[in-house]
This record gives structure tokens, C-alpha cells and sequence, in this order.
């Protein structure tokens, strides 16, 4: 009995003494840089869609009231600001880029407003800028993740290599929601949300 208890002693003492270090999370540098990712994506997906939402109004300005552009865009314009999720934001871009392609670029009876392909060139421009700014601060970041030393890299270098090059080599922000699920899969395989 005697010995029992004090080994009951011991085993406490130990676990708490052994508690208070803490214990590096075997994936500590791929969870920083998937989070980094998530963040660095969020915040360029919010800047496309706010220059988005300011090309939809301005070309609704310059549209003859009731055209079928503004019927079909109004509700998202309206709904953007409320609109914060990922998912959500791709989806608006996509309807955007679609509906204005179609009913104002594609419309002949508006090929004698050049401001409207104006106005989307340089909203294309700028998307293109901000997403080639995103990939590169995420691949430089990638870079350094890769760069530092660690043990449990060689499990996911070749996986996560493969994944970030689709990412990277995609033309659009349509890449994203691959990207998204795989950032969304990964935090959870190697365990960055615990």
C-alpha cells in the first residue's frame, strides 16, 4: 500500500511537471504557413470582390436604368458587403465576371460606350495584379516554410509541393476553391487546428 501510494505520488508530480513543457506540434511549420495562406488569401479574395462590387456600380451608373445587367447583379451587389465567407466570395466573382461578360461586353446595342470596356479592363488589370501579389507572397513564403529545418518534412514535401504548384500555375481566381479545400483538408490531416 505504502508503495502504491508513493508511486501514485511520483506518476503525478512527473505528469504535471511533464505538462508544463510544452511539446512543439509536429507540424508547427506547415500549420503556420497554411494559416499564413488562409489569411493572405482571404484578404485578396475581400479585394476582389470590393473592386468588383465598385465596377458593378459604376457601370450601373452609366447602363440604361432597368438594363438586364443591373436585374441580374443588383441582389449580389447588394448582398457583398454581408458577404465574407470564401466560398461565397468566389461565387460572386464568378456570377459578376459571367453576367457582366455577357450582358454588357457581349451586347451590341452597348458598343457605343467604350467607358464600359474601359472600366473592365482596368478592373481586370488590377484583379490581375492582386492575385499575381497574393502568389507571390504565398510562394515566397512557401520558399522560406520549405527552407526551415524540420522533421516531418519529408512526409508532406512532395504532397504539398504538388498542391501548391496547381495553386500557383492557376490562371484565375477560379484556382482557389481547389486551393481552399486542400488548405481546409490539410489543417485538418495534420492536425493545425488542435
Amino acid at each position: 500500500m505504502h508503495y502504491s501510494l508513493i508511486f501514485t505520488v511520483t506518476i503525478a508530480v512527473l505528469v504535471s511537471y511533464t505538462s508544463s513543457f510544452s511539446i512543439p506540434h509536429p507540424f508547427e511549420n506547415l500549420c503556420e504557413f497554411l494559416k499564413y495562406v488562409e489569411k493572405d488569401q482571404h484578404e485578396a479574395l475581400e479585394s476582389l470582390t470590393q473592386k468588383a462590387a465598385v465596377l458593378g456600380r459604376a457601370a450601373i451608373e452609366i447602363l440604361p436604368k432597368n438594363s438586364s445587367f443591373e436585374e441580374y447583379i443588383k441582389r449580389d451587389l447588394d448582398s457583398v458587403n454581408n458577404t465574407q465567407g470564401f466560398d461565397q466570395m468566389i461565387d460572386f466573382l464568378n456570377r459578376f465576371e459571367s453576367s457582366y461578360n455577357r450582358y454588357i461586353l457581349g451586347n451590341l446595342s452597348l458598343e457605343s460606350q467604350p467607358t464600359l470596356r474601359l472600366l473592365y479592363n482596368n478592373w481586370d488589370s488590377e484583379s490581375s495584379n492582386i492575385i499575381e501579389n497574393s502568389n507571390s507572397n504565398i510562394s515566397a513564403r512557401f520558399d522560406e516554410m520549405r527552407n526551415k529545418p524540420s522533421e516531418n518534412w519529408s512526409i508532406v514535401k512532395q504532397e504539398y509541393s504538388s498542391a501548391s504548384n496547381v495553386y500557383m500555375y492557376r490562371r484565375d481566381y477560379d484556382g482557389h476553391p481547389f486551393f481552399g479545400r486542400y488548405l481546409y483538408s490539410d489543417k485538418s490531416k495534420y492536425y493545425c487546428d488542435e
